[in-house]
């Protein structure tokens, strides 16, 4: 039974030929632990494993409800059959078709009413809704949200012998690229306002200068054309730091370390959780982030897989064409992006974890900016803001307080305080 549900909550029910299946492997595993058996047919019917977690939550429930059923089971049949065998039964018919209308109903009631709650989440859209509904970190009370300006060249171009710090302090403005819909960076979240592990770090530098932000968007084939032209001061969202990219921007210090993995289909994890398994499967076909640190690295893991180029992680859901096995990924990032498509998983197979650093580009080799930035980010480290960030935007961690659950040990008898 939980299996069609599975399949039907996430968006792809069981044909007539799965159900068939489903059937014949079914009867075979109920003369085995239940709990094996469901991941195994999870993954025969590639269905996220996600949902795993779903049937123990649910059989917990299930099991409470079960025993009190068999404990009401023993107790009627006892009165019955005693009821029987002592000539003391008697059937009132009138009563007993009372019941069962009311218990038709009870059952109806019961149905329709699961039957709405569980078609709430059917759109695939608002489950995603759901995940980038995070708002910023930053506490920005009664402080309107930076504006979304159009790409062009900054309104107060530099004066003669002007540094862009010096600009910035002037105009009470800090200028930052940024991409729209790198997660966990920088995104859209569900209200339509611009947030991200680089967002609240960007926010944090602008607060610590005492001036205002203004984002531009740009994406990676137009960021080294957009600085040019002075577009932004910074630009931000994941950038790594490479040799190609440091011969043309000035980076700063790192401020994040992200590893290397790979996202692939849900029910081929185990396909790709070691290199040996993968250096012996045929046509290895990857995906990876153009410009991406990682490139090489992929190249001399697996030389005689065909890498495709993607402008961003995206393609390789939305566009199936492309026919990748999987994409080579942060780590960090794929974890969020398969919170989005459930239906994906991130395995990290290489024996000796890569590493790639993520760091601010500042426009116009701007040491000024740039030694400012450095020390900036070294601050952040110490201080825990960086740490912070981390947990709320990869960890996915909450920062809300959650009041401890009622217990008698402390409500009542005092015995330990709160935690």
């Amino acid at each position: 039974i939980f299996i069609p549900f599975a399949a039907w909550f996430m968006g792809d029910p069981l044909d007539l030929g799965q159900s068939l299946s489903l059937l014949g492997l079914g009867f075979f595993l109920m003369f085995g632990k239940v709990f094996l058996a469901i991941p195994f047919l999870l993954d025969h019917f590639q269905i996220p494993q996600d949902m795993f977690q779903l049937f123990v939550a649910a059989g917990v429930l299930a099991g409470r409800l079960g025993d009190a059923l068999s404990s009401m089971y023993y107790l009627v049949f006892t009165l019955l059959a005693t009821a029987v065998m002592t000539g003391l039964m008697r059937v009132h018919w009138l009563q007993l078709a009372r019941n069962l209308v009311i218990m038709a109903g009870a059952l109806l009631t019961s149905v329709m009413a699961i039957h709405f709650i569980l078609q709430q989440p059917e759109n695939p859209e608002t489950s995603r809704n759901r995940v980038m509904s995070r708002n910023s970190l930053m506490d920005d009370a009664g402080h309107q949200p930076a504006p979304i300006v159009a790409a062009g060249p900054n309104p107060v171009p530099l004066a003669a012998g002007q540094n862009r710090l010096e600009r910035i302090r002037q105009r009470g403005i800090l200028r930052v690229g940024v991409q729209q819909d790198a997660l966990p960076y920088s995104y859209l979240n569900a209200k339509g306002t611009l947030v991200g592990f680089d967002i609240d770090l960007m926010r944090k530098l602008a607060r610590d200068l005492g001036v205002g932000l203004e984002w531009v968007p740009y994406d990676s084939r137009t960021l080294e054309h957009q600085f040019d032209q002075d577009q932004f001061d910074l630009a931000v969202s994941g950038l790594t730091v490479t040799m190609q990219r440091s011969r043309s921007l000035l980076m700063t210090a790192p401020y994040l370390t992200v590893n290397m993995g790979l996202l692939m289909r849900d029910h081929q994890r185990e396909d790709f959780d070691s290199e040996a398994k993968l250096a012996h499967r045929k046509q290895l076909r990857l995906g990876i982030i153009e410009g991406s640190l990682f490139e090489q690295s992929a190249r001399d893991h697996f030389p005689d897989a065909s890498i495709q180029p993607l402008e961003e992680p995206r393609a390789f859901f939305e566009h199936p064409s492309h026919a990748l096995d999987a994409l080579l990924i942060h780590v960090e990032s794929g974890a969020v992006w398969s919170l989005l498509y459930p239906q994906y998983g991130v395995a990290n197979p290489f024996p000796h974890p890569e590493s790639e650093p993520l760091a601010i580009a500042v426009g116009g080799f701007d040491e000024a900016l740039g030694d400012t930035l450095n020390t900036w980010i070294t601050l952040q480290r110490l201080n825990g803001t960086l740490d912070r960030l981390f947990d709320y935007w990869i960890q996915g961690q909450d920062t809300a307080h959650h009041q401890p659950r009622w217990s008698i040990l402390r409500n009542v008898l005092h015995w330990v305080g709160d935690p």
